[in-house]
């Protein structure tokens, strides 16, 4: 719904306890903290560790492009998927710093 009413790439903002609308009875805040928990939950369920997720929950999370916290390792795995696109367009690795995160991980 959050994502619904304020863009794809939007996340709530915990400090904020305003109402996403006045139809609602959860704030932003509360929002949050769901997002939280569910990613904690998640993080459980892929250590193999016991969860109150299941694997069809998060495959509609998934479909609804959820906002995961990735760990360091599936953020290093992504950052690196973008370096070898970058050197497929541009045949070398030297990216720019001007060029967003990517430009400063390699950096």
């Amino acid at each position: 719904l959050f994502r619904a009413l304020h863009g794809p790439d939007a996340t709530p903002n915990k400090e904020d306890e305003s109402p996403i609308d006045e139809e609602t009875y959860y704030t932003q805040s509360d929002l949050a903290t769901w997002i939280r928990e569910q990613n904690n939950c998640r993080k459980m369920f892929l250590d193999g560790k016991a969860s109150d997720i299941t694997p069809n929950q998060i495959k509609v999370l998934d479909q609804a492009s959820f906002p995961w916290i990735r760990d360091s390792s599936e953020r290093w795995d992504g950052h690196f998927r973008e370096l070898m696109a970058f050197k497929e367009e541009h045949g070398h690795c030297n990216v720019p710093r001007t060029a967003g995160k990517l430009g400063i991980w390699v950096k």
